[in-house]
Protein backbone atom coordinates (compact mmCIF):
# COMPACT_ATOMS: atom_id res chain seq x y z
CA UNK A 1 0.00 0.00 0.00
CA UNK A 2 1.83 3.20 -0.97
CA UNK A 3 1.43 6.30 1.05
CA UNK A 4 -1.22 8.07 -0.52
CA UNK A 5 -3.77 4.81 -0.46
CA UNK A 6 -2.22 4.94 3.47
CA UNK A 7 -3.42 8.79 3.78
CA UNK A 8 -7.12 8.34 2.35
CA UNK A 9 -7.61 5.34 4.60
CA UNK A 10 -6.78 7.39 7.80
CA UNK A 11 -8.47 10.51 6.51
CA UNK A 12 -12.30 8.95 6.15
CA UNK A 13 -14.79 9.87 8.18
CA UNK A 14 -15.45 9.41 11.48
CA UNK A 15 -12.46 10.75 12.11
CA UNK A 16 -11.37 13.78 14.08
CA UNK A 17 -8.84 16.09 12.39
CA UNK A 18 -5.35 16.00 14.59
CA UNK A 19 -2.93 16.02 11.77
CA UNK A 20 -2.82 18.23 8.45
CA UNK A 21 -2.79 16.41 5.50
CA UNK A 22 0.84 17.28 4.95
CA UNK A 23 1.72 15.93 8.23
CA UNK A 24 -0.01 12.34 7.70
CA UNK A 25 1.89 12.58 4.38
CA UNK A 26 5.36 13.17 6.46
CA UNK A 27 4.92 10.80 8.92
CA UNK A 28 3.90 8.08 6.29
CA UNK A 29 6.89 9.08 4.23
CA UNK A 30 9.60 8.58 7.42
CA UNK A 31 7.45 6.11 9.51
CA UNK A 32 5.81 2.84 7.19
CA UNK A 33 3.63 1.77 10.44
CA UNK A 34 3.30 4.91 13.01
CA UNK A 35 1.96 3.65 16.37
CA UNK A 36 -1.50 5.53 17.57
CA UNK A 37 -2.98 5.95 20.97
CA UNK A 38 -7.12 5.97 21.23
CA UNK A 39 -8.33 7.66 24.26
Amino acid sequence: MDVTEKVDLVSRPPTEEVVTQEELLELFKTNSKPKHYIG
